[in-house]
């Protein structure tokens, strides 16, 4: 047993530790903003290519997946968009995954009934997430390039067409097209999470993209070879299957390309409970990526950009100690460790970024009313929501909870 000189100094150790935390905190902070704005600005005055008019030179056969369950309506509108697609139509085959229950794949077995393309259908008798269903697809295609969607995804017309034009480069392994919310005006939360959406998609990946960085995939409207797939072994078993698939791409030399001109839709989570399972999700997926990856860091720009985006929930992570730790000790009046700036400084960051954006989405609300003024608290919340899943799922993988892969609520 320890006694009190013991507990004493035990309690000294953690303070000086997070105390020091709070000054790494900062560091990784300023570092990360300085690491960024060249992508942003690249993003923001970078000039978009011009669309050139679409040629037949290269029409590989297309095989898509739609890994579909329980979802009668939301599938068939991504079945719908598949088959508007500005395609020869013989060159475009359609792999329905349905793990749904069997009173809803006998719906989704009859709405596929006389569709206008080839469709194969799979039944999925024990779902184990959208890796599991991805792979069991892939038994089933035969085209040369794979696309990606999600039963939520709907695509523009000409994303076919616009996709596999980058192909024509041996050394591209997957397309990534632009993904837009579906949904942005459903609800407060879509509307947030919208934001943070379009950032990623339409400033971050095209950053990236400019700047010749990482390009990691979203999950869906992408496209991939399937002489790559087979390279690697099929996709990736893990909860962030597309960053896994990203990362293996890379590691086998292949380009990741960020397509401006290959546009889809998906739906955003409509509530704050949907959305904190999808977060989940993603945030234990890119955890244990960051920490199953680290040696891919070499001397190659890309390697080291890839570490940088698998570490965005760590940086999550901090912020809410430090936040938490500026907060007990503000409350209970513990003596500052060389005064702590440092963890007032973060906390002034944080508060200053988020009223930035809580206000700028105010704003950018139409019609302009006071009540918009409203959604600076939202973002509050939405932002401590989000490190406080973060942490939760960081304490996950730190003690190997057994990880499930949870599909979002609709």
């Amino acid at each position: 047993m320890l006694d009190t000189a013991g507990l004493l100094g035990i309690a000294r150790l953690m303070y000086v530790f997070l105390s020091s935390l709070s000054t790494f905190t900062l560091f990784l902070i300023l570092l990360w903003t300085v690491y960024h704005t060249p992508i942003v600005l690249a993003a923001v005055f970078s000039r978009r290519d011009k669309d050139d008019p679409p040629g037949d030179s290269y029409l590989p056969r297309v095989s898509v997946i739609i890994p579909v369950k329980n979802d009668v309506s939301i599938a068939e509108r991504s079945l719908r968009s598949v088959a508007v697609q500005d395609y020869p139509r013989d060159k475009i085959e359609v792999v329905v995954v349905d793990g749904s229950r069997d009173d809803v794949s006998e719906k989704i077995k009859a709405s596929i009934q006389g569709f206008p393309l080839h469709v194969k259908y799979v039944r999925e008798d024990t779902p184990n997430g959208k890796p599991s269903a991805l792979n069991r697809g892939l038994r089933h295609v035969s085209g040369e390039l794979v696309a990606v969607l999600d039963a939520d995804n709907v695509l523009e017309p000409d994303a076919f067409r616009k996709a596999v034009e980058h192909f024509s480069d041996p050394a591209v392994g997957a397309v990534q097209g632009v993904i837009d919310p579906l949904n942005e005006k459903e609800s407060i939360w879509t509307r947030i999470a919208s934001k943070e959406e379009k950032l990623w998609n339409r400033v971050l990946l095209l950053g990236r993209a400019r700047l010749g960085l990482f390009t990691p995939l979203s999950g869906s409207c992408y496209f991939v070879s399937r002489r790559a797939l087979q390279e690697i072994g099929g996709f990736p078993n893990t909860l962030a299957e597309d960053l896994d698939l990203s990362l293996s791409l890379l590691k086998k030399g292949y380009r990741v390309v960020y397509a401006e001109d290959v546009r889809g839709k998906w739906e955003t989570p409509k509530t704050l409970g949907a959305l904190v399972v999808q977060r989940r999700r993603w945030y234990r997926g890119y955890l244990e990526s960051f920490f199953r990856n680290w040696r891919i860091i070499g001397p190659d720009r890309r390697r080291l950009d890839a570490e940088i985006v698998m570490a965005g929930p760590l940086l999550l992570v901090l912020s809410f100690l430090t936040i938490m730790w500026w907060l007990l000790t503000a409350t209970l009046g513990l003596p500052k460790l060389n005064g702590d700036i440092s963890a007032y400084i973060v906390t002034s960051l944080n508060f200053f970024t988020i009223l930035t954006v809580g206000t700028a989405l105010s704003f950018g609300e139409r019609p302009r009313r006071l009540t918009n003024i409203a959604w600076v608290p939202l973002v509050y919340i939405y932002w401590f929501t989000m490190m406080l899943v973060a942490f939760y799922v960081f304490l996950q993988v730190l003690f190997r909870r057994p990880a499930r892969w949870e599909r979002t609520p609709k």
